[in-house]
């Protein structure tokens, strides 16, 4: 097995998948590639990030489903590029594809949740017609990674209704290349 994929965008990922090891399958961040599309998902199942982007030169991936335990991309990894998956290892490398580090990552098996349709929806009608309540550490956890790695600072909110799930995007570069990320963020209940 052998992967390629964006350093930044595994960083990312990492910082939304589950910290319980009970809850084994969503301490990891999903890999799918179906024909030359791959999606970068990750999950506490309260708050989620996705990312898909074309299979290229670059970044490719030989299997077409792949669950690799986050903690292996918790902590960025300066000036790294891109990120290189051999079986039980990952090389961080940097824009020249010099090895920056190399950090050992678990796969895990099982089958993580689907997140299409209805979960994640297809379209947004931005009316909710009532107060949104929603947990403000989830939302400020995608904030900083905007803020830090966005093109323009921006996230763009959209949401239906009041109990459906919000979604916000933005623009991540990473070096040379820009990718449109996804977060979804679960409401909570507003208690009157």
């Amino acid at each position: 097995m052998t992967a390629t994929l964006p350093a930044q965008l595994l960083y990312i990922a990492a910082q939304f998948a589950h910290n319980d090891p009970y809850r084994q399958i969503l301490c990891g961040i999903s890999i799918k590639r179906v024909e030359d599309t791959m999606t970068i998902l990750s999950t506490n199942g309260h708050h989620a990030f996705r990312v898909s982007f074309e299979v290229n030169e670059l970044y490719h991936m030989d299997e077409e489903n792949l669950v690799l335990d986050a903690k292996a991309f918790k902590k960025r990894i300066a000036k790294a590029r891109y990120a290189v998956i051999r079986d039980n290892v990952t090389e961080f490398k940097d824009i020249k594809g010099s090895m920056l580090t190399i950090n050992p990552v678990e796969h895990i098996a099982g089958t993580y949740p689907n997140m299409d349709a209805p979960i994640w929806p297809n379209e947004y009608k931005n009316n909710p017609g009532a107060p949104v309540g929603f947990n403000a550490q989830y939302l400020g956890t995608f904030l900083n990674e905007v803020t830090r790695f966005g093109v323009n600072g921006t996230a763009k909110m959209e949401i239906n209704t009041p109990t459906a799930p919000m979604q916000y995007s933005a623009t991540i570069e990473a070096f040379s290349d820009a990718f449109e990320v996804y977060y979804l963020l679960m409401p909570a209940q507003i208690r009157k």
